[in-house]
């Protein structure tokens, strides 16, 4: 790793803006420290702040996984139209939106129910339909509830100390409320100190130990930050439902990057699919033009759709994720 290259500033929120623009979004904050005022300027200026900050590691990108097939076997779309089981998506938007062969049928499928085997001849038409049987695909979850803990759990590589700057920039900017934030450990240590930063610019206090000091407040949104792990690797999988004993009654977000292959995302959700997922969110969309294929997610799994992070920035990039939004990228072939 490079050697931490150090930034001074009159707060936090000018320290943070400084080490994006120079080191980008993912920097890691290694140190943090107030500097007073020397001599008599101490009487009336504030302590300054030098912050320690390193370029973000390479993250090796993980090798593709087979996802675990259960169910019946989807039908395959041949490209030949003569070969078509179906008359349905002429225009082939539904492989071109990067949907798998078996969530494809499942649309298809939907489609000849709704209208029969053979669709209208107005292209227009036949794109409303699709939509229509893919808004009806749609997982509708439970209102998010913020008065119970809220733990983002995922990937190394995911996103998830980002978005939870994403979060509770939107909380705490919008003034819905007060947060409270842990950052713990888990099978390693959880040192994404970019999340302490933020949090102190929002005037938030990141706490470093589950029931240790200032006890969970019943006021505000509780949100927990922990070290990215893999879903398939046993020591870490222990070491999670050991810290998730601990705090009872949470809420887990599955956090996903979603420039990564679409096969790739539903066997990472199947890996985790041990634990009661309350949500997902996705990532990196500023790297992947095929939102579309997020569709996948909520075709593939019974799991509510719910973020969509847009930027790597901390400061915004936060999309709630809807079938209308995605419908239209898929549609328009965004």
């Amino acid at each position: 790793m490079n050697p931490p290259v150090p930034f001074l500033a009159a707060s936090a929120g000018e320290a943070l803006r400084a080490i994006e623009e120079k080191l980008g979004p993912d920097a890691l904050v290694v140190g943090m420290r107030k500097v007073p005022a020397k001599g008599l300027s101490r009487l009336w200026r504030k302590p300054l702040i030098e912050v320690l900050a390193s370029p973000p590691p390479r993250l090796a990108k993980p090798e593709p996984q087979t996802p675990d097939r259960r169910g019946t076997q989807a039908r395959p779309l041949a490209k030949d139209e003569g070969d078509l089981p179906t008359a349905w998506d002429s225009e082939g938007l539904l492989t071109t939106g990067g949907l798998l062969p078996e969530n494809q049928a499942k649309v298809i499928e939907e489609l000849e129910g709704l209208y029969g085997l053979t669709p209208p001849g107005d292209p227009a038409a036949e794109r409303a339909a699709i939509a229509n049987a893919l808004r009806r695909q749609w997982t509708v979850g439970s209102p998010q509830d913020l008065r119970r803990t809220q733990i983002l759990i995922g990937p190394p590589g995911s996103g998830k100390t980002t978005l939870l700057c994403k979060l509770l920039a939107k909380s705490i900017l919008a003034g819905t409320g007060k947060a409270e934030v842990w950052r713990l450990d888990g099978s390693a240590p959880n040192v994404a100190g970019l999340l302490d930063l933020h949090a102190a610019s929002l005037g938030v206090t990141v706490h470093r130990h589950w029931g240790i000091g200032k006890e969970p407040s019943l006021e505000g949104a509780r949100w927990v930050d922990l070290p990215g792990l893999e879903g398939r690797d046993p020591s870490a999988i222990g070491e999670l439902r050991r810290v998730l004993d601990k705090i009872s009654g949470a809420e887990l977000i599955l956090v996903l990057n979603g420039a990564y292959e679409a096969s790739l995302l539903m066997a990472q959700v199947e890996a985790w699919s041990r634990f009661p997922l309350a949500g997902l969110a996705v990532t990196h969309l500023d790297e992947e033009s095929r939102w579309s294929k997020m569709w996948n997610l909520a075709l593939g799994t019974q799991i509510p759709l719910r973020y969509l992070g847009i930027s790597r920035s901390v400061s915004g990039g936060l999309l709630e994720a809807t079938p209308e939004l995605l419908t239209r990228r898929l549609l328009s072939r965004e």
